[in-house]
C-alpha cells in the first residue's frame, strides 16, 4: 500500500534576478509537482517549463499516471491526498486517469482524498526546502531548478 500527498508548487520563474529593471521582463515559468510518500518520506518531483506544457489538469494527471506506473509491481492499493484545486485534480481528466491506471496496472484500489490543511505541512516543507536551495543559486534557465531540487534536502 502506498500513501502519498501531492501538490503543485508556486510557479518558479527563470531567470531569477533581483534587479528591479529586469524583473518586469519576460520570464519562463517552471512548474513543480511534488508527490510525497508518507511511509518512507521519499519525495518525487515532476518539473517542466511552460515551453513544454502548462499546468492544467491533463498535465497534472500525466505526472500522477507516471507516478502510479513507476510504483513497485506488488503495490495493490494507493491512497492520494491532494488539495481541493478543481483545475488540477478535482475534474473529469484526473478521474479518467485514475480509472485508466486501475485498469492497466496491478493496483486494485485507489482512493483520492482532497483536503485543505491535512498533510499540507509535509508538502510545504518540501517546497520550502527547494526555495531555500534556490535562494543560494543563480537561476538562468529552467534546468537550473533541477540541480536545486536534487540538493534541496539532506538525506
Amino acid at each position: 500500500m502506498v500513501v502519498a500527498a501531492l501538490d503543485l508548487q508556486a510557479v518558479l520563474p527563470s531567470p531569477k534576478l533581483n534587479a528591479s529593471a529586469v524583473y518586469c521582463k519576460r520570464k519562463l515559468s517552471t512548474n513543480n509537482l511534488t508527490v510525497y510518500s508518507l511511509a518512507d518520506h521519499v519525495c518525487t518531483c515532476y518539473m517542466w517549463h511552460e515551453g513544454t506544457a502548462g499546468h492544467g489538469s491533463s498535465n497534472i494527471a500525466s505526472c500522477i499516471l507516471k507516478y502510479l506506473i513507476d510504483l513497485p509491481k506488488e503495490t495493490s492499493r494507493v491512497v492520494l491526498f491532494s488539495d481541493t484545486c478543481s483545475g488540477q485534480n478535482r475534474n473529469q481528466f484526473f478521474c479518467s486517469m485514475v480509472v485508466y491506471a486501475l485498469h492497466n496496472s496491478n493496483i486494485q484500489q485507489n482512493n483520492l482524498f482532497t483536503c485543505t490543511w491535512n498533510l499540507a505541512i509535509l508538502r510545504w516543507s518540501v517546497h520550502a526546502s527547494i526555495e531555500r536551495a534556490v535562494r543560494k543559486m543563480s537561476i538562468n534557465a529552467p534546468t537550473d531548478y533541477y540541480a536545486a531540487v536534487v540538493n534541496a534536502r539532506n538525506p
